[in-house]
């Protein structure tokens, strides 16, 4: 931890309010300034409660911007609705020597819909500022302060919100009523050694003289282990509602009776198309998949943020007359058909991206930003995603899998833990034959199987035009003269399996020195997205996000008139996070069998295994680029 240098020259704001300075002149030269994008001066997030239906937000913030990677940090950005009204916001620009080259008043920031592209309804609204000098470096002051009925929601105080940030002084102060209580969720304090500090009428936090963490290549993402606190009162009010969380009981409780309760009436005619759809099926899984089906091929996805802030689904009656709806609608909305079909499901709430965030079971409250479907079995659990009207029934791969999520039971919530999709289950297996030519042209008949993960990356190839389709495969590659012959496509939903077979002839592939003819056997290569290095210092822990479970094997044939010089050396690594071989062995006749794989196990690894894992890498790019020999009799 550094000590705050005292100041050589400063600023002074002209808000007594912020009471802030900044050292500017020596923070540019001290360590606070190496690998920063942004140093914040000072940051205040006070909340004011008069009871659990009103408070106040009031934000202040201070901040160098360094460059261009730093200028996000000093957008001012408010949303509101109609239960927020802003009270005040402002914000002033300064040069690195103090004088004031900007003031922007209320009257200046932008406000928008806060619609997004794919959203046919929000009524949430954003005031912001995003302007700033073309110099660096130049300092922000910004404030802004809201008050809002809304108590369910309170910002997250996350005071290292992103990587190459310092901090100097960072806190969030709560005040409210001596009987109100909060649910909290506090992550990583004492790794930063925040100050905490309680009475029976007010909470606070301070984080001080943070130097900035440099983003690593295999960084881990920094919400893992950054400091941050969750607040929410245990008695709240949301869109009116007067609500109390005290567990994840009460939590599903409160979604069923405000939420979901009346909302999956369905219309005759749907009622009657599932009775007929499923009619003499006694197969639960069957039936999930034709009612799955039935949805998909009705429904299209889009955005409708409305409804008790925008958690209150459509009803169900409205989405099949309209044939459209939100994660929410549409997840109700299969969740009424399911039930015409006598199959129980349950509405889940989740955390959605490709890096899997769990519902936080230490902190509860309303959480999440998506809905999917559990539907249970008496030995496993399916999951279905209802906005992907390609996904197979079940398939949840790379958005909501391997995460806690919040499923809605009627007696109240409960936690669990969804699919996991494993390297063993995310597979790509690459078979086939590699005829060389005289003529040193290259012709390749080849299988592609996908599965897990593997699938969803590539099944959406279906929906391709046959120039696309040639374009795609010419840019994955990039072979020299690659001409695409026939490329059939087969999709198994049932088990996942995605499968691509096609022809394709690689012209002057094979290298030739005089009588002697060069050849690399690893062709098509999937897995050359590589780059890793030793030559910096690992501070932090690494993380694989994604693991990796490849196969390639072929037959090669070699022209008559042609014998084997030299062959590349087989190899084998192996380590706690995966293992790679390669192997190319002579046959009977004039053919050889090449063997490749790779496996990687996705995850978290200790930073003095970093360097054993960039050699593993190096050695694999190495060891890829081998070539056969061969001699012309």
């Amino acid at each position: 931890m550094k000590t705050i240098l005292y100041p050589l020259i400063f600023i002074s704001f002209v808000n007594k309010n912020l009471a802030q300075s900044c050292n500017v002149i020596e923070l540019l030269v001290s360590d606070y300034s190496v690998h920063a994008d942004a140093i914040v001066c000072s940051e205040t997030t006070e909340l004011q409660f008069s009871n659990r239906n009103n408070v106040v937000i009031t934000k202040r913030k201070s901040v160098i911007i360094l460059n261009d990677a730093g200028r996000r940090h000093g957008h001012t950005v408010v949303f509101y609705d109609k239960n927020k009204k802003i009270k005040k916001a402002s914000a002033r620009f300064y040069n690195k020597f103090g004088k004031e080259t900007k003031k922007i008043t209320k009257k200046d920031f932008k406000d928008q819909s806060a619609i997004n592209d794919f959203s046919l309804y929000e009524d949430s609204r954003v005031l912001y500022y995003d302007g700033g000098p073309a110099d660096y470096p130049y300092i922000v002051e910004y404030e802004y302060s809201y008050e809002t009925s809304n108590t369910l929601y309170l910002p997250t105080w996350n005071p290292i919100s992103s990587y190459n940030l310092s901090v100097l002084e960072s806190n969030l102060i709560i005040n409210f009523p001596a009987d109100m209580t909060f649910n909290k969720s506090e992550s990583n304090l004492e790794d930063f050694e925040v100050s905490i500090s309680e009475t029976i009428d007010q909470l606070s936090y301070s984080l001080t003289a943070a130097m900035p963490i440099k983003e690593e290549r295999y960084s881990m993402p920094l919400s893992s282990f950054g400091p941050r606190v969750k607040l929410s009162p245990t008695n709240f009010s949301h869109e009116g509602i007067n609500g109390e969380f005290k567990s994840w009981k009460d939590v599903g409780e409160w979604i069923e009776e405000e939420l979901l309760i009346g909302q999956d009436q369905l219309p005759a005619d749907a009622i009657s198309d599932i009775k007929l759809l499923t009619k003499g099926v006694t197969d639960d899984r069957e039936k999930v998949r034709l009612v799955y089906e039935y949805m998909q091929k009705k429904c299209r996805y889009i955005s409708v943020q409305i409804g008790i802030g925008g958690w209150k689904p459509m009803h169900a009656a409205d989405v099949h007359r309209l044939s459209y709806g939100d994660c929410k609608a549409l997840v109700n909305y299969t969740k009424a058909l399911l039930n015409v079909a006598d199959v129980p499901s349950y509405y889940t709430i989740v955390y959605a991206g490709s890096v899997p965030v769990d519902i936080d079971s230490s902190f509860t409250s309303l959480q999440g930003n998506h809905a999917i479907l559990q539907v249970p079995f008496e030995k496993d659990t399916m999951w279905l995603e209802c906005t992907n009207d390609k996904a197979a029934p079940g398939y949840i791969s790379g958005f909501t899998d391997d995460r806690d999520v919040l499923v809605v039971y009627p007696e109240g919530g409960t936690i669990i833990h969804t699919k996991k999709y494993t390297e063993v289950d995310n597979r790509k297996r690459v078979d086939g034959t590699m005829q060389i030519s005289e003529d040193g042209s290259l012709a390749i008949d080849a299988i592609i199987e996908s599965k897990g993960a593997q699938y969803g990356a590539v099944k959406w190839l279906n929906s391709l035009k046959e120039d696309e389709i040639d374009k795609y495969y010419k840019n994955l590659w990039n072979l020299p003269g690659v001409e695409i012959g026939s490329v059939n496509f087969s999709d198994n939903r049932t088990d996942e399996l995605f499968t691509e077979k096609l022809k394709m002839k690689v012209r002057a592939y094979v290298q030739k020195m005089g009588n002697l003819v060069m050849f690399r056997p690893y062709v098509l290569r999937l897995d050359e997205d590589f780059n890793t290095t030793t030559s910096l210092e690992k501070k932090y822990d690494f993380f694989l996000e994604e693991g990796r479970n490849t196969m390639d094997e072929f037959i090669i044939e070699i022209p008559e008139g042609f014998e084997l010089e030299d062959l590349p050396k087989a190899l084998e690594l192996e380590h706690n996070f995966g293992k790679y071989t390669y192997s190319c062995s002579p046959l009977e006749g004039n053919r050889l069998q090449f063997r490749r794989t790779l496996f990687l196990k996705k995850g978290r690894y200790d930073k003095a295994d970093y360097y054993t894992y960039a050699d593993f890498i190096k050695s694999i790019n190495k060891n890829d680029e081998q070539y056969l020999l061969f001699k012309k009799n």
